[in-house]
């Protein structure tokens, strides 16, 4: 009988260890199984939220802002010519109304040399800039300061004002219109052939707001009656006979538009 009892007891026992090892081995097959799941799933969170998490105010910059993607491939607008700062270029239209307005604020009495300045840097001018600057009143200013001026007509001054049509409007491109035609009025053969040294475009515009201030001091049959009698078997450059012809055409369109 104790035989038994000890056989029983020794199967109880060998049963509570051969369990208690089952036991322990599933729980580390369970670990050894759920640690590279929880590693692949967690670490990628953490690495996932060590990248994108928004960074503190105090620790945006060097590290945070410039790995962003947009960053990396964005050109910084300082660097582009079309972002130039006002001053930034030399030859910039904002840097060359600012001078002119300079020039023209602090000029004196019949100043020749605040004229000559002036004039040198019509050519790159963009009236309708200036005007946004410092209102078209400001800009129609300079173009009558300049149409009054005993310096327009002498040398080639003319010449750089044929070339400052850009952004003309309105009451400016009257202005400029009296400027270029009381030149054409008054020197017919040097306007022909200062004009003749521009391009075909260059030439047409300048052209058409000559011919329409003509119109207001002679009648469009008159000037192309004159025009035509003047030039008719003269020696031209086949430039300063298209500035003729453009001319022509320009006074042309006031007979059917505009006389009666």
């Amino acid at each position: 009988m104790r035989a038994v009892k000890a056989l029983l007891v020794a199967f109880f026992i060998i049963t509570l260890v051969t369990g208690y090892i089952i036991y322990n081995s599933g729980m580390s097959i369970s670990i050894s199984f759920k640690n590279p799941s929880w590693n692949k799933a967690g670490d990628q969170g953490i690495e996932t939220g060590t990248a994108g998490a928004a960074v503190p105010d105090d620790e945006t910059g060097a590290a945070g802002s410039a790995n962003t993607p947009g960053d990396a491939g964005a050109a910084d607008p300082a660097d582009t010519d079309d972002a130039k700062t006002p001053d930034g270029g030399a030859g910039s239209a904002l840097s060359i109304a600012r001078r002119v307005h300079e020039l023209f604020q602090s000029r004196q009495q019949d100043d020749e040399k605040s004229f000559r300045e002036i004039i040198d840097l019509l050519p790159g001018i963009d009236w309708s800039l200036y005007a946004k600057e410092y209102d078209a009143a400001g800009a129609k200013e300079v173009l009558e300061w300049i149409s009054q001026s005993p310096y327009t007509a002498e040398g080639e001054n003319v010449l750089n004002i044929f070339k400052a049509t850009k952004g003309l409007d309105g009451m400016l491109s009257d202005q400029y219109g009296v400027i270029v035609g009381e030149f054409f009025r008054n020197d017919t053969e040097k306007y022909v052939k200062l004009l003749a040294r521009l391009d075909r475009q260059s030439i047409d515009r300048v052209c058409r707001f000559t011919a329409d201030n003509n119109y207001y001091h002679v009648e469009p049959e008159e000037a192309v009656e004159s025009i035509t009698a003047r030039f008719e078997g003269r020696d031209l450059t086949d430039s300063e006979r298209y500035v003729v012809d453009s001319m022509l055409k320009a006074i042309k369109a006031y007979i059917t538009e505009k006389s009666t």
